[in-house]
This record gives C-alpha cells, structure tokens and sequence, in this order.
C-alpha cells in the first residue's frame, strides 16, 4: 500500500515538473526582438530583410528594411499577435494585411522561428527572431570581438541587366567600443573566392539599431540581440539582397588601425 501510494506522489511530481517546464518554454514573448528574413519572391527575385520587432500582449508593431531584387524600402507594419501553445502568428491588420507571419517557440523564448505564410504575399522568406535583451543600447554596447556569416545575392558585376549570383561570406570582426571597426572575411560570390580585410565606422543607436559605415553611406544596417552577444543585419549596397549574423566570440577591443 505504502509503495503505490509513493509510486501515486512520484508521478504527479514528474507531471507537475513537465508541465512547469513546458509552461517556461512556450512562455508568451514580449518587448522587443531583432530578426532577419532570407528568401525569394515567387517571380524568382531574391528577398532580404532586417527588422526590430515590438511584442506586446495582443498586439505588434514591426520596423522592417528589406531588399527586393537589390532594391531597397523601409516600412512600419502594425498588427495583432497570436499564441497558441508554442505557435505565434503576426498579422498585420489595414494596409498591411498582406503580411502575415507564422512561428514557433523555441529555447525557452530565446528564438522564434519563422516563416512567411500570406497566400497573397509573393514572398517565400524564413528567418529567426532573438530578444534584443536591453532598453537602451549605445556604441559600446557592441564593445568586442564577433565571428559573422552572411548569405544572400547580389549583382553580377560582370553580367548586364538584372542578374544576381549567390554570395557567402564569413568572417571575424573587431569592434572598438568608439565608433571603429576592423575585419578580416573570406568571400565566395559564384565561383569564385576572394579574401578582404579593412576598417569601417559604426553607429549603435538608442533603439539598439546599428550601422556600418563606408564610403559616407550605410553599407550594413542591422538589429542588435541577445544583450550585445549577437546581431542580425541586411546589406545596404544597391544590387544586394544578403543577410547575415554576428556571434561574440571575444572581449577583445583592439582593432588596429582605429584611432
């Protein structure tokens, strides 16, 4: 008797513990979030886009840079927020009823994968959304060293009209904390490979938006994650359709050739 009675207590504690778990996994995201989305329109044009995301209860607003074919646009969308058991659904409401995005909770809320679902959108694009894990962001915030990788499309130099070939890039990067940054990457665009290396200048706004600076012009512009550990980020250049991800990897700050 004793021993079914324990055996009885044994496995309401197991349920207990299973159902507390399972409640702090798919715990219902809020604040704000950074993402990038990969993909094609179904005309074969390649899509990319950057976006900060605001999740209330019931409700979103989302800031979205994207590149369709290389050109580029900036839209506010607003919608109405969806959970269901380790599902989320973002539809925008009005003009933006078009865009409509389907995810899936997973570690414990820090990444939600998602993909785009509006049957009238022509866009077939996935990606993964990150906490951004701060209020307020400033340009030490990024203060480091980060590995990053980036994959997309972009315009065929040696090519008329409107081809566009697939790029990969990765590489290391060394943030200053004063506004410098040097890397080192290894590039394969087609066929071929290439290595490149230099300095850039950045900005890290309050909002915990970022942007790489060359040539005076935005050249990356992107969201940072997880506290400053992680970034996602768009190519800016006209032609570009490419996203990619930084991971810290270290605390070093010294990048040479900054002053």
């Amino acid at each position: 008797m004793l021993n079914s009675t324990y055996r009885s207590l044994l496995v309401c504690l197991c349920v207990l513990i299973s159902t507390q778990s399972l409640a702090q996994v798919c715990s219902s995201p809020k604040g704000n979030y950074g993402f990038g989305l990969q993909g094609r329109q179904v005309d074969g044009q390649a899509y990319a886009a950057v976006g900060l995301a605001h999740l209330d209860k019931e409700t979103f607003t989302l800031d979205l840079t994207s590149s369709v074919g290389g050109t580029f646009s900036r839209k506010t969308i607003q919608g109405s927020l969806l959970r269901a058991d380790c599902g989320l659904t973002l539809a925008g409401f009005g003009t933006d009823a078009g865009f409509v995005l389907k995810g899936q909770i997973a570690d414990h809320g820090d990444e939600i994968f998602v993909t785009e679902i509006q049957a009238s959108n022509p866009l077939v694009a996935s990606g993964v959304m990150r906490p951004v894990g701060l209020q307020r962001c400033n340009i030490k915030t990024i203060k480091g060293e980060y590995n990053y990788l980036s994959q997309g499309y972009e315009s065929n130099p040696n090519e008329d009209g409107d081809g566009m070939i697939p790029k990969g890039v990765t590489g290391v990067e060394i943030f200053d904390g004063k506004g410098c940054s040097t890397y080192d990457e290894t590039i394969k665009q087609g066929t071929v490979i290439s290595a490149a290396s230099g300095l850039l200048r950045y900005q890290v706004f309050e909002n915990c938006t970022f942007g790489l600076i060359e040539n005076g012009g935005t050249a990356f512009y992107g969201v940072i994650v997880r506290s400053g550990e992680g970034m996602s980020y768009l190519k800016m250049a006209p032609g570009s359709a490419r996203t990619g991800e930084y991971n810290r990897s270290g605390s070093s700050s010294k990048a040479q050739g900054c002053h």
